[in-house]
Order: structure tokens, then sequence, then C-alpha cells
């Protein structure tokens, strides 16, 4: 029985390697976007742990502005995580959609080999079946010949 040999094999190889490149692109991007929006929660967070602080009967203006600062410095630092969290939300839908493509491409493939190989797979059983058809003919030509 002769071996199936598939010859765009390569390219197919190729395309698995390119759509676990994709993939892992997507899980990185991924990830920065989840430490942005865990940087994020922490800055809620801190922003909200300092209006729970107990405030002291007397408060100077210097304590006053520091706090004012200290919050609009995280106001700040909230506003440039929602922008990073944006780009970051586009960057991971682009490495998705780019991920889309590459298992596309590697299936088209992957859909080529499978109808090369039922094709092949008839073909064997096609010269199986003439074989055995010959081998059984042989058979029946022998025996009427030959009388027991």
């Amino acid at each position: 029985m002769a071996k199936f040999r598939f010859s765009l094999e390569k390219l197919l190889q190729i395309k698995k390697f390119k759509e676990d490149q994709k993939a892992i692109e997507l899980a990185v991007a991924q990830a920065k976007l989840n430490r942005i929006l865990q940087d994020k929660s922490n800055l809620t967070d801190k922003k909200g742990v300092y209006f729970t602080l107990p405030m002291k009967a007397e408060i100077n203006l210097q304590q006053l502005r520091a706090g004012n600062d200290y919050l609009l410095q995280i106001n700040r630092q909230i506003k440039m995580a929602e922008k990073n969290i944006t780009m970051a939300e586009k960057k991971v839908e682009e490495k998705r959609l780019l991920l889309t493509h590459a298992n596309q491409e590697k299936r088209s493939v992957e859909l080529l080999r499978e109808k090369h190989l039922l094709a092949f797979k008839k073909a064997e059983n096609q010269t199986s079946m003439k074989n055995e058809n010959e081998v059984a003919l042989r058979m029946l030509r022998d025996n009427g010949n030959n009388p027991v």
C-alpha cells in the first residue's frame, strides 16, 4: 500500500506556524490590556480610599492643596489609563482579526489536504478492489480447469 504524500505539506506547516504566532501575539495584547485595566482599577481604588480617610478637625491650606493635587494626579492617571485602554482594545481587536485571517488561510490548505487524502484513499480502494477481483477471477479460472 502506497503512503499518502501531500505536496503542500510544507505550506500547511507554515500556515500552522503563522497561526500559532498570531495566537501568541493576541495573548500578549490581551495580557497588556488586562494589565492596563488592573492599573486603572488600582487607581480608582486609591481614589476611593482617599475619600474614606477620616478628616481631621483642623486642616490647613497646605494639606488641603496637597490632597487636591493628589486627586488631580490620580484623575490624570485614570484618564491616561482610559486612553491606553482604548488603544489596547483596538490592538487586541486587530490581533484577533489577524488570527482569524491566519486561521482561515490554514483551514483552506487543510481542506485541500483532506480532499487529496480522500482522493488517495479512493484510488487505493479501487486498486485494492481491482487486485482482489483479479485474484478471484484467477482462482475461479484455475478451479474451473482443475476439477477435484
